[in-house]
């Protein structure tokens, strides 16, 4: 996963080959990715944002 400004996420599920984007139900800029296993992320932004998502299998 990556992350950046205007809301953006976009998630791989081939090793980088190819980008999804998804909708991360935040209007805030987001700024950090910690993944904490092999298939969950957390991300976080300003604003106070925490989101946690499932990875892609």
């Amino acid at each position: 996963m990556i992350c950046g400004g205007f809301d953006i996420i976009l998630r791989t599920t081939d090793g980088g080959e190819n980008w999804v984007p998804e909708t991360s139900g935040t209007n805030y800029d987001l700024s950090r990715i910690s993944c904490t296993g092999a298939r969950n992320g957390t991300i976080v932004g300003y604003g106070g944002s925490i989101l946690r998502r499932a990875a892609v299998r």
